[in-house]
């Protein structure tokens, strides 16, 4: 999968899905944003506990399992997405995470991740931490319904979480 797209700011943006040669800027877009958006609500200790316990790059059997996209401007990766199978729906995908780097948030970008998840699957599934106000709006703007809430264990630490749900169905 490869697109071209135009963003709101008429910058170059290419979209390509991601290889293991890709597992390292993963992990550094994914920590950058636990450490410049989650520090908000759960505090800066907790944060540096679950990267600790989430150290680990995806490695190559989770890139024959989930779908990973990433999000380039100007060639540099800005952003990704990854998306796994549903056990309960052949047709939809569980989100296990959409991240922008922060200095890119609010520019359409999260937004191009998750249209292109939406084109590829009929029904999207999610988990939210409660506290994390910003996806939580970013996620409803973007069609998805709280359908459940959940306990989720990250690093030592018992977060209350939001399931949403998605469909086009």
């Amino acid at each position: 999968m490869e697109n071209v797209v135009q963003d709101p700011n008429s910058n170059r943006v290419r979209m390509r899905r991601a290889s293991h040669s890709d597992a390292g800027v993963i992990t550094e877009i994914r920590d950058s944003c636990w450490r410049a958006f989650y520090k908000d609500f759960l505090g800066e200790s907790p944060v540096e506990d679950i990267l600790k316990f989430r150290k680990e790059h995806p490695t190559k059997r989770d890139f024959e399992e989930t779908l990973y996209l990433i999000l380039e401007l100007d060639g540099e990766p800005i952003a990704y997405a990854s998306a796994g199978s549903l056990p309960d729906d052949p047709k939809g995908a569980f989100v296990k995470g959409i991240y922008v780097k922060p200095e890119h948030i609010g520019k359409g970008y999260g937004t191009l991740l998750l249209n292109a998840l939406k084109d590829k699957f009929g029904k999207l599934k999610l988990k939210v931490l409660k506290d994390n106000k910003r996806a939580i709006r970013f996620y409803e703007d973007n069609g998805f319904k709280a359908v459940g809430e959940e306990k989720a264990r990250i690093g030592g630490h018992l977060l209350d979480s939001l399931v949403m749900e998605w469909t086009n169905r």
